[in-house]
């Protein structure tokens, strides 16, 4: 039966860019200056996070299938559809053992065409050492839906995520699905934003990456450590 599950999970995830925020509270952009909202087609997709005036971090699987011609970033905004600066990315790079079936590694470096400026709405958020272990608590914001039946979100929400054992995981979704590049988490989220940062003490712990349901306490929402990326991350930009 969870083997189902884990099937529509994935087709959610894809189809709506997954994960957001159920309940939460409105923050300014000058709280999470790294957000972006990732857009296709002047839509947003997902979400994303600056890790460098021209680098941001998102899921990979928010990148399948994408003209890259088509995708920009906007940043300095906490709303989802206005304001800010738009800046058109460049080039994507997605994990090598990224696996759009089994979601092992699923984490993308975007390169963006227009270094960013930064300020009090625009900055990055610094990166864990390799293999660092995770914070128990982090901070999950992003745009997505309030619930099943709900929108997404114009302002930008914040929920406080709590990061579960790996037992508790496996619990959840069973040995053979958890990946040691996957993480779970335990908060309100829901579709409306795969690639959001989860940061905790000023560092970016994690991108979400897959959830069942929204908020459902038997299946935790998944998240790419990124700890365990690290090395794809400075091969990458030499960060």
């Amino acid at each position: 039966m969870k083997r189902h599950h884990m099937v529509f999970v994935a087709i959610i995830c894809f189809a709506n860019g997954a994960l957001g925020i159920v309940d939460g509270i409105e923050v300014r952009i000058e709280d999470a200056s790294y957000q972006l909202s990732l857009e296709y087609y002047s839509s947003h997709l997902c979400g994303a996070a600056i890790i460098d005036k021209t680098f941001a971090i998102t899921s990979a699987h928010c990148t399948e299938g994408i003209n890259v011609n088509h995708l920009k970033v906007r940043a300095g905004s906490g709303s989802r559809d206005s304001g800010g600066v738009l800046v058109a990315v460049k080039a994507i790079y997605r994990h090598p053992n990224y696996n759009a079936l089994t979601f092992q590694a699923d984490v993308a470096v975007l390169e963006l065409g227009t270094a960013l400026e930064f300020g009090p709405t625009v900055n990055k958020i610094q990166l864990p050492l390799k293999n660092e272990t995770p914070a128990w608590v982090g901070l999950l914001t992003g745009w997505g839906l309030d619930g099943l039946e709900g929108k997404l979100a114009k302002n930008l929400r914040q929920v406080e995520m709590t990061v579960l054992g790996r037992d508790e995981c496996i619990n959840a979704y069973g040995n053979s699905f958890l990946k040691s590049t996957m993480m779970c988490v335990q908060g309100e989220a829901c579709q409306g934003d795969c690639g959001g940062p989860m940061v905790s003490n000023n560092f970016l712990i994690g991108v979400i990456s897959l959830s069942f349901g929204c908020g459902n306490l038997g299946y935790p929402t998944v998240c790419t450590d990124i700890s365990e990326v690290r090395d794809f991350i400075e091969d990458t930009t030499g960060l």
